[in-house]
């Protein structure tokens, strides 16, 4: 129990710092990728609706940076998250509109 207390602690630090790095981070793709990184940590802990929020947030921030991987990574980790919460008709909708 102490063990699973300690990596939950650890994970909360890694998901705080993070955070703190998007805030006043400059617009690049080192932003993207952080994105992705709390991404990962929201689609670990099965929290689907941070990780689809934070995916709209890679999402925006790709297209305001002109990051076309980030873009596409994005709408395909919004989908992975419908996905997951159990909207398969929203997931296949934002992953068939965004290969047109």
């Amino acid at each position: 129990m102490a063990d699973s207390i300690q990596v939950f602690s650890q994970s909360n630090q890694v998901l705080s710092s993070l955070n703190r790095a998007l805030i006043g981070g400059n617009e690049d793709t080192l932003k993207y990728k952080t994105y992705v990184d709390i991404l990962k940590y929201y689609h670990k802990i099965g929290d689907f609706n941070k990780a689809k929020q934070t995916a709209q947030a890679s999402l925006t921030h790709s297209e305001k940076i002109k990051y076309p991987k980030g873009v596409a990574d994005s709408y395909n980790n919004i989908g992975l998250a419908e996905e997951n919460l159990g909207n398969l008709q929203a997931a296949e909708q934002i992953i068939l509109n965004h290969l047109k």
